[in-house]
């Protein structure tokens, strides 16, 4: 099917797009015609990214009519494939797809959250705890607690500071090098839990050795039977002074951004405003279609499809508690080393 000819103003996708253009109207199917697209992947052929943006290409064809290749930039650990997204000339019509993670590891986002638009997300996947099964979650949290993971930079948001958050005792083991060698460690009673995406913590799951304590998110997710680290925050402050209260908050708020991993469709902001709003209104026809789903199933990749305005949101929250997330690591860094 052909992309339908849409009628869209600049103004539709908010402050992003320059007040110039606020009464612009694009022709879309005028637009895609005879248009060649690049989407971007900062991995090797093979991977999530790569299958997300191997199954997002010919449906976006199917959609618009244009042209769309994937082309692979795995240098400097994504970092050229960033870069590249967010230079994009007006003419070059380039996509990128990668998470928020990676996007906020550059130095250049870092700066300037700007120079990326998400212009549709495909998925939202949060981190979880991991332990062996039969575990009482609020025994662990009870008694002198020990995590496990690689470096403590990267254990110190969601271990270290949910543990603060939750009141916890906690130190923390590093050294293990992959989800293999932290199950080992899990099984032997080295560590009580590990922090890894909910994906990979069913994949331990499904072996029985192991269960998700709990979802490093607000309020519960659907379909994982753990109680939300948002709810539990809240019932073991309650009591407390409000200035604890409030820091364990903040905390909170912290994990539960940082712990959301949005994989997303990008632009760069030299994007014009006509190009940028087809490629929205096409991107989101796209990720909320059957034919998408269907694609990213076949290569089991579950897709939830997150409009640009709600994806925007989720990334300015995200950057700004990746921000504020700094001063406060710093500060609790040596109480874990």
């Amino acid at each position: 099917m052909k992309y339908r000819t849409a009628t869209l103003t600049a103004a539709c996708i908010g402050s992003l797009l320059s007040a110039q253009a606020g009464s612009a109207q694009a022709d879309c199917s005028a637009f895609f015609e005879g248009e060649r697209f690049t989407i971007i992947v900062p991995y090797d052929a093979g991977g999530g990214y790569d299958t997300y943006a191997r199954a997002f290409a010919p449906v976006f064809e199917d959609v618009t009519g244009a042209t769309m290749i994937v082309s692979n930039l795995p240098a400097a650990g994504g970092q050229v494939a960033i870069s590249r997204v967010a230079n994009a000339k007006p003419h070059e019509r380039t996509l990128g797809i990668f998470g928020m993670g990676v996007a906020s590891d550059s130095e250049e986002i870092r700066e300037d959250s700007a120079a990326l638009t998400p212009v549709v997300g495909v998925s939202l996947e949060r981190s979880s705890w991991l332990a062996l099964k039969g575990q009482d979650l609020t025994e662990l949290l009870n008694k002198k607690l020990v995590g496990g993971g690689s470096t403590l930079v990267g254990a110190l948001p969601e271990m270290a500071l949910s543990a603060l958050a939750l009141g916890a005792d906690l130190s923390i083991v590093t050294g293990y090098k992959g989800s293999g060698a932290v199950n080992a460690a899990l099984l032997r009673k080295e560590i009580d839990f590990d922090t890894r995406s909910i994906s990979s913590s069913q994949k331990a799951v499904a072996t029985g050795d192991f269960e998700i304590v709990m979802t490093l998110s607000d309020t519960p997710v659907e379909g994982v039977d753990a109680p939300a680290f948002g709810d539990l925050v809240r019932e073991r402050s309650a009591d407390l002074p409000q200035d604890e209260q409030d820091k364990r908050k903040l905390y909170a708020d912290i994990v539960t951004s940082l712990a959301a991993n949005m994989r997303t469709v990008w632009m760069g902001k030299n994007a014009d405003p006509t190009a940028l709003a087809c490629v929205i209104e096409a991107a989101e026809e796209v990720a909320a279609g059957e034919a998408f789903h269907t694609a990213a199933m076949a290569m089991k990749r579950g897709v939830t499809p997150i409009p640009h305005e709600e994806a925007q949101q989720i990334f300015d929250d995200y950057i700004a508690f990746s921000k504020a997330s700094l001063p406060v690591l710093e500060d609790i860094r040596p109480l874990f080393e």
